[in-house]
């Protein structure tokens, strides 16, 4: 996925989701975006967090309003935009373009909440299913503030990463067990080490019997794959 900011909404996306933290920020987000609705009618349905209300414009195509609570907390923020995106694949199609809500002393904190929904809601709970739904996911997102302020690239690059290690552990979890042996496990750290740089030390039975760790051994009695111990090294540069 590609997340990129940018001073102004740009051209030749799929859809827009504006978010509202403010219902006095409507007249703004909607100068900003250029679209032709009545402030009324947006009002009267973002009420409550997490209510939504959708429309179409020529140039922006297909609009989500979205208003969040401001007083509530980040995750359940980014909570709320990836059960949206997720549960509206194919209004919003492969390129989204996010207008943040407006306030330069929080527009950091939006920026991470915007991108790390973003990139959670690419996690696929049905990659294991026989019949995949085959329905639109989100390619290329634009994040635009309703200040005039581009944000903060360097943000939207470090929550990235988190997201990153977070959908891999997403990935891992829904694996299922049958597949998920202990051998699967020491792999897919392997595989990591050596993707992200970090020292991968994976011990086999004979090994984990040479330091004499019983409990692990104990622990394995009570499966029929033979056990593996990891151990992951990482090192900060300049540490």
């Amino acid at each position: 996925m590609k997340i990129n900011t940018y001073k102004s909404c740009p051209k030749g996306f799929d859809s827009l989701m504006v978010l509202i933290a403010d219902l006095k920020d409507l007249k703004q987000a909607l100068a900003k975006t250029g679209i032709a609705v009545k402030l009324s009618l947006l009002k009267d349905h973002l009420k409550e967090n997490g209510d939504f209300i959708t429309t179409l414009d020529e140039k922006r195509g297909k609009v989500m309003f979205v208003r969040l609570n401001s007083q509530k907390c980040p995750a359940e923020h980014s909570k709320t935009i990836r059960q949206l995106i997720i549960k509206n694949r194919n209004l919003f199609g492969s390129k989204l373009n996010i207008l943040l809500p407006d306030g330069s002393e929080t527009e950091g904190k939006w920026i991470r909440i915007a991108t790390q929904a973003c990139m959670l809601s690419s996690n696929n709970i049905g990659m294991y299913k026989y019949k995949q739904n085959n329905l639109p996911r989100i390619e290329e997102v634009a994040i635009t503030a309703c200040s005039d302020n581009v944000p903060d690239q360097a943000l939207v690059d470090e929550e990235m990463v988190i997201a990153y290690c977070q959908l891999e552990m997403m990935e891992l979890i829904n694996t299922p067990s049958n597949i998920k042996t202990p051998k699967y496990i020491a792999e897919y750290a392997q595989k990591l080490g050596n993707s992200y740089g970090f020292k991968v030390d994976v011990q086999t039975e004979k090994e984990i019997k040479k330091h004499q760790l019983s409990a692990l051994l104990s622990v394995n009695d009570g499966s029929g794959h033979p056990p593996r111990f990891v151990v992951c090294h990482y090192k900060p540069k300049n540490a």
